[in-house]
């Protein structure tokens, strides 16, 4: 299965449903992605009721909600409506709709369905968050375009915004050529549309290693520096407009390239192309015969080539490098959190534990962590900080226990162990935080009172910092899950994706 084309197909109802979060991020870095399992996990992290069912063909024109489906040739696809013997479902490729005996040759009777607790809209408010959510560039370009005719007096405000937009939309075709999926996501209007085709075909390239695009960069961060410089110093910019003339010959081919030899569009492109015939009409509206050009314009000329070179060289290698990291982040992230290698580095750091811990929070999970502190540790609280978080989104993710290392006054641990025996109703995790926050036992005490003896509890205190002492523990905080040091590889934060 294509690696991009769960997590697209997901993003699809998600938009669809006014549920603002993105699945990528957490797709890609499972192991078991693009299995179903890591489907269900990423509805359960983001709140969202889902249940796998195996269900029979001649059943699937009697459900009527929107919901998943595993075929063979897509892998996950969205159904959003049966009817009439047709079925409309949306693929990695885009939106399909057939007759529902060819749909069941290729489905293989496995459906996803979900139910979640988002206040529900009414039908006019749902489709028009969808249009906005999936037509987002359209929409854009469209309030630009009428912004700039509203702004038509004034020709430099137009020719910054012109300048913005064209190297926004450069940048974007940068991020498209690397990042497939974001093509995918972009650029599929229709079978007609493919920017990727456009984008790295031969055509595209000018001469070898500077593409339409490159040019298309350089020639707006190019207007926009030169821009800068003469609102600076007071001279012309209208020679800007003048310099959009040597571009029809750039849009011309663009245009045939597209029409004729590769017979797709660039949706992308297209809005250069655009931006470039806005500019060529300021040229002609702009036009004065007796303009001329002096020493100064020409400095300024030179300088702002010379920064667009050194800008477009670095930009351009910037992008490439950064997504070309964030693939192989995925990659490293789904080997990190493959379980058993997360279990063999586990079995390097066996601990032998004792019953002496604290437990200061109850489920019924089967993972059982505890955490070494010092009462007085700047780092622990941190550590309290981020387990709490964990704790907020998965209640049942793990059982979380303390230990307590001797320091120079050990008050507070002996009494927050009697207070773990005595208090009833107590959230013992925020009640600790809220101690680090403060460190003052006085106060800690008095909103927390279970009387002046507590010295019954000196036993178990006095077995943690033997067991502490015996296994050499120097650090603090240490976490231990299942009677095991968690390996320096992993933070906190990475159970969430493992456990």
């Amino acid at each position: 299965m294509d690696i991009s084309r769960t997590f697209e197909v997901i993003n699809k109802f998600l938009i669809r449903e006014s549920i603002f979060k993105d699945s990528k991020d957490f797709l890609l870095k499972r192991k078991d992605y693009p299995k179903i399992t890591s489907v269900i996990d990423f509805f359960t992290f983001i709140d969202v009721d889902s249940k796998v069912l195996k269900i029979k063909k001649n059943q699937l024109q009697k459900l009527n909600s929107i919901f998943f489906a595993v075929t063979l040739d897509f892998g996950l696809v969205l159904i959003t409506k049966i009817r009439n013997n047709q079925i409309k479902y949306y693929t990695f490729k885009g939106w399909k709709k057939e007759n529902i005996d060819e749909f069941n040759k290729k489905w293989n009777g496995i459906i996803i369905i979900t139910e979640h607790s988002y206040l529900k809209k009414g039908t006019f408010f749902k489709k028009s968050i969808w249009f906005l959510n999936s037509n987002k560039s359209l929409l854009s370009f469209i309030i630009i375009c009428s912004s700039l005719l509203y702004l038509s007096l004034n020709i430099i405000i137009i020719l910054i915004i012109l300048k913005l937009i064209g190297i926004i939309l450069c940048l974007i075709i940068y991020k498209t050529d690397v990042d497939k999926s974001f093509n995918q996501k972009i650029c599929r209007i229709s079978s007609k549309f493919d920017c990727s085709s456009v984008i790295n075909s031969k055509s595209a390239s000018i001469i070898k290693g500077f593409s339409l695009n490159d040019f298309s960069f350089f020639y707006f961060s190019f207007g926009f520096t030169f821009l800068f410089f003469s609102l600076l110093s007071g001279i012309n910019q209208i020679i800007l407009t003048y310099l959009s003339f040597l571009t029809f010959p750039f849009i011309l081919y663009s245009i045939f390239c597209q029409w004729i030899i590769l017979k797709k569009w660039c949706a992308l492109c297209l809005m250069i192309i655009s931006l470039l015939i806005i500019e060529i009409t300021l040229g002609f509206t702009t036009y004065n015969i007796n303009f001329t050009i002096n020493y100064n314009v020409i400095i300024y000329i030179l300088y702002s080539i010379i920064l667009t070179i050194i800008f477009t060289f670095y930009i351009k290698k910037a992008i490439y490098d950064f997504f070309n990291y964030k693939n192989i982040f995925y990659k490293y992230y789904q080997i990190k959190y493959n379980k058993s290698i997360f279990n063999h580095l586990l079995q390097e750091n066996k601990i032998i534990f004792n019953d002496y811990d604290v437990e200061i929070t109850s489920n019924n999970s089967t993972n059982k962590l505890i955490i070494v502190i010092n009462p007085y540790c700047t780092l622990c609280e941190i550590k309290l900080k981020k387990i709490r978080k964990l704790i907020k989104k998965n209640s049942n993710l793990f059982r979380l226990s303390i230990i307590f290392t001797q320091s120079n006054n050990n008050e507070f641990a002996l009494y927050f162990i009697a207070l773990q025996n005595k208090s009833t109703g107590i959230n013992l995790l925020i009640a600790l935080i809220n101690w680090f926050e403060t460190k003052d036992f006085k106060a800690f005490k008095k909103k927390h009172p279970i009387g002046s003896d507590f010295s019954e509890h000196e036993t178990i205190f006095k077995k943690q910092t033997n067991w502490v002492i015996q296994n050499n523990i120097t650090k603090t905080p240490l976490i231990i899950l299942n009677n095991t040091e968690l390996s320096e590889y992993y933070d906190i934060e990475d159970l969430q994706y493992i456990l």
